[in-house]
This record gives C-alpha cells, sequence and structure tokens, in this order.
C-alpha cells in the first residue's frame, strides 16, 4: 500500500465552525461553498460536509480518463444506493447542464439484486449499504461506473475513491487499480490532491 503525504490542501477545512474550501476546492471544484452560513453546530458540520461531498461527486467526473463511448452520452448519472445522505445538497445542480451533459441523481434505495447500475457513470455506496459493498463491486466490475464509498477502512477492498472526515477537513482517497477494472484512470490532478492512494 502506498500511503500519499497528508496534504492539509487535499480537503476542505473548517475553521472555528465553518467549513471552508481549501486550494483543492478552489482549483478542482470550483469552491462552491464559498459563503455558506457560520453555525456551530455539529449537525450543521454535517450537512456542509455533504455540501461539498455532493460538489465533488459530479465533479470528480472531470478528473477521471473515461472509455470513449462516455463522449456519446448525453446524461451524466449519479447514483445513491442506500440512505441518501445529502439532505438536497444536489438540487441545485440536477438537471442542469455539465461537461455538455445533463446530470441526473438516481436514489435506488437499499440494495438488492435486481437493481440496475448501468445507467450510473458514478455510483455512491451509503453507510448503509456498507455490508453489500463487496456484492456491488462485482456486479459493477468492467462497467464504465466510479464507485465512490465514504468512511470504508480500505478503499483497496471498498472501491476505488473513499471519502474520509478527518477532524475538520473533508478529504478523498484512491485505488487507481480498482478504477482500472472499470476502464477508468484519474489524471494527475486528481492523483496529486489524493490524501491516500492505495
Amino acid at each position: 500500500m502506498k500511503q500519499a503525504t497528508n496534504r492539509t490542501r487535499s480537503g476542505c477545512r473548517r475553521r472555528g465552525n465553518v467549513v471552508r474550501c481549501s486550494l483543492l476546492c478552489l482549483m478542482l471544484f470550483g469552491g462552491l461553498i464559498h459563503g455558506w452560513a457560520q453555525d456551530p453546530s455539529q449537525e450543521e458540520f454535517v450537512k456542509t460536509a455533504y455540501k461539498i461531498k455532493a460538489s465533488m461527486l459530479y465533479r470528480f467526473v472531470k478528473y477521471v480518463e473515461w472509455p470513449s463511448e462516455f463522449g456519446d452520452l448525453s446524461e451524466l448519472t449519479i447514483g445513491i444506493v442506500g440512505d441518501d445522505p445529502f439532505q438536497g445538497a444536489f438540487e441545485p445542480v440536477e438537471n442542469s447542464r455539465y461537461l455538455g451533459k445533463t446530470l441526473r441523481i438516481h436514489r435506488f434505495g437499499s440494495y438488492h439484486a435486481d437493481l440496475d447500475f448501468t445507467r450510473c457513470q458514478v455510483l455512491f455506496i451509503s453507510v448503509s449499504e456498507r455490508a453489500n459493498i463487496n456484492t456491488i463491486l462485482t456486479k459493477t466490475r468492467g462497467k464504465m461506473i466510479l464507485i465512490v464509498t465514504e468512511g470504508a477502512e480500505a478503499p483497496v477492498i471498498t472501491g476505488m475513491v473513499n471519502f474520509r472526515i478527518q477532524g475538520d477537513q473533508v478529504l478523498y482517497e484512491l485505488n487507481p487499480a480498482n478504477a482500472a477494472a472499470n476502464r477508468l484512470r484519474f489524471t494527475t490532478s486528481m492523483l496529486k490532491y489524493a490524501h491516500v492512494i492505495y
């Protein structure tokens, strides 16, 4: 396992009671959290963290090298399997245009064997479905889908991108080998700002 340097710039940092965008957010994700209200509650911090994760989820697409058929798609679909923790964070961008495609959000609910993930380019697996992660990975293997988890012990076994909260930062970890199994490659920028690369 290759351990990347723990860089403050690799996440979004909370100073006082406000989550602020670090260099990573400014460079890759457009500083979308600028101006969010200060609130001392842990509940508000969690809500703000999921706003950051939502903005990162669809913007990750720009920093992945996709197979040629990606260019033919008219829609860019983010799937959420399990509980939806984003609390409306996608509402400002859902059905808008991004990278020349219409951004769709599909909420699958709890996992069951009949679910079809092939419509998705990004699939977020909620912590409520942690027990089903390996089954979902097997089902999506070889398909053009970026698998994103959160809080996993090791994304080497749980996905391609893993969100982690460390102190007051939202960080992401990468597993390029798992991404390659789905014909995806992370760009240099995506790799450069990862907290950990497995």
